[in-house]
């Protein structure tokens, strides 16, 4: 729309010069054309901005008029997370036009301590009336697509660093124009406010980091035509002991103005599996997190559990009913379990765990943070993995069921581990259910796993159903 008004404006003022021309060419008056008393025309003087947000409002307007852009983006980051170093470089590159969009990443993250060497490869896509979705990080190589708009594939993306924090929101803008024509934005002195709004936007903290941001530069350069030609954004951390160097930088260039062309055969498009709807795994994550984070909260909680062994078929059951919340500044829950007979309360508030069965009460100490784990797991039961999903299927309005081929067989395991038990296949099917306003209500689940106890076969088949709706007669506290 913004290009076509551009058009618009541009033919009609050629029009105009067109028609003054021939309106002073052919006057029909054969006498000769009075002279006017000035006929030297001064040039205007080149546009000079008042300062660096001005400059940068321009460079923002021309890069938002193109058609096509292609860029490369290389990004550093060294950070620390339970008391190990990390260290994460990446490169991507993208291709933005009318036709398609298309950004393709490689993350490379090492751990030497932990001995961790692993390369990640993402692509998200739109082409052809479709949106594209791949990612291969040793463990599962993912790749599926679903129709849908280009509208819908940008509301889809987490979108770039300038569309999270206005650069300009800064204490030290300024700007240079360089001889060659080019010019030089730099952004400096950024509030706490802001760079806590882009930790947060990046889901990383000061402490993740491992030091405290003290500030972050910006620079941009732009050519003649204020189209960016590179771009390096970096923090600045407070000075730590030499065993400690936190890092964040990226530095991106960007290329064919107009003139970048989308490459299908880069794509592949014949190695996705179409599925109903993309968007709908993104939906089942907030969802589920908008669940847990909610200030007040309750859900019934089925859980069977069938196991096969050596001829013979047991089943276990147990039902939740919980409410859960914050109040007057923390957090609280209030649980009754059922299971074989057997009844259960659990209730924790204000830093104490109380557990009563059979009349007889235990209480023990407990955080916040660990009650809230507690919570939040029990509204997870289906431990949903997006990056393990292989078919989506709508079965009907706001119904989706999600296969997942391969699932993380480590997580149950570690249940197992007691057991003796080698577990060597497992699946899952889930069905998620959304209401008219797309709040998820339901998240029903199937995990189906294979292993041995020694050298006999065993199965074992997990459900849990987690309602929103359900009614129930909800603990009080």
């Amino acid at each position: 729309m913004k290009k076509s008004i551009y058009a618009i404006l541009a033919f009609a003022l050629s029009l105009l010069l067109v028609f003054s021309l021939a309106a002073c060419q052919d006057t029909g008056n054969t006498d000769t054309p009075s002279v006017p008393t000035s006929s030297v025309v001064v040039p205007p003087e080149p546009w000079m901005p008042e300062n660096a947000l001005e400059l940068w409002n321009k460079v923002d307007a021309a890069m938002d008029a193109l058609d096509s852009v292609e860029s490369t983006t290389v990004s550093k980051v060294v950070y620390y997370a339970m008391g190990y170093e990390f260290k994460m470089d990446s490169t991507m590159v993208s291709y933005s036009g009318k036709d398609a969009e298309y950004i393709e990443s490689n993350i490379k993250t090492v751990c030497a301590d932990l001995e961790l060497d692993q390369d990640i490869k993402t692509v998200k896509a739109y082409y052809d009336g479709k949106m594209f979705s791949a990612m291969n990080d040793g463990i599962y190589d993912q790749k599926l697509c679903s129709p849908a708009t280009k509208e819908e594939y940008a509301a889809s993306m987490d979108g770039a660093l300038t569309d999270k924090v206005d650069l300009a929101d800064c204490n030290g803008g300024k700007f240079t124009k360089n001889e060659d024509g080019t010019w030089t934005i730099e952004f400096s002195g950024y509030t706490n406010k802001t760079m806590n709004k882009l930790l947060a936007e990046m889901e990383m903290s000061a402490d993740m980091l491992g030091a405290p941001i003290e500030d972050m530069k910006a620079t941009i350069v732009a050519n003649e035509d204020f189209l960016v030609k590179t771009m390096t954004v970096a923090f600045v951390f407070e000075e730590q002991e030499d065993s400690i160097k936190p890092e964040y930088s990226m530095s991106a260039e960007y290329s064919k103005y107009n003139e970048a062309v989308f490459d299908a055969d880069v794509l592949k498009a014949e190695e996705y599996t179409e599925v109903a709807d993309l968007f709908v795994l993104q939906k089942i994550e907030d969802g589920i997190q908008e669940r847990q984070e909610a200030t007040t909260g309750s859900f019934v909680l089925d859980i069977t559990t069938t196991t096969r062994y050596y001829g013979q078929t047991s089943k276990n059951k147990e039902t939740d009913t919980v409410i859960y919340g914050k109040k007057n500044g923390g957090y609280y829950y209030s649980i009754i379990a059922e299971a074989d007979g057997t009844k259960m309360t659990l209730v924790y508030q204000n830093g104490v765990s109380t557990i009563t069965s059979g009349g007889e009460s235990y209480t023990d100490a407990l955080t916040d943070a660990q009650a809230k784990q507690t919570i939040d797991g029990l509204i997870d039961s289906a431990i949903f993995n997006s990056l393990a999903v292989t078919n989506i299927e709508k079965e009907g309005e706001g119904v989706y069921m999600i296969t997942c081929d391969e699932i993380d067989l480590e997580i149950y395991s570690a249940r197992l581990a007691s057991s003796d038990i080698k577990l060597s296949s497992g699946e899952q099917a889930v069905k998620v259910t959304f209401d008219e306003d797309g709040n998820l209500v339901k998240i029903d689940s199937l995990v189906f796993l294979k292993g041995k106890l020694e050298y006999n076969d065993v199965e074992f088949d997990l459900k849990s159903v987690v309602d929103f709706e359900k009614e129930a007669d909800f603990p009080t506290i």
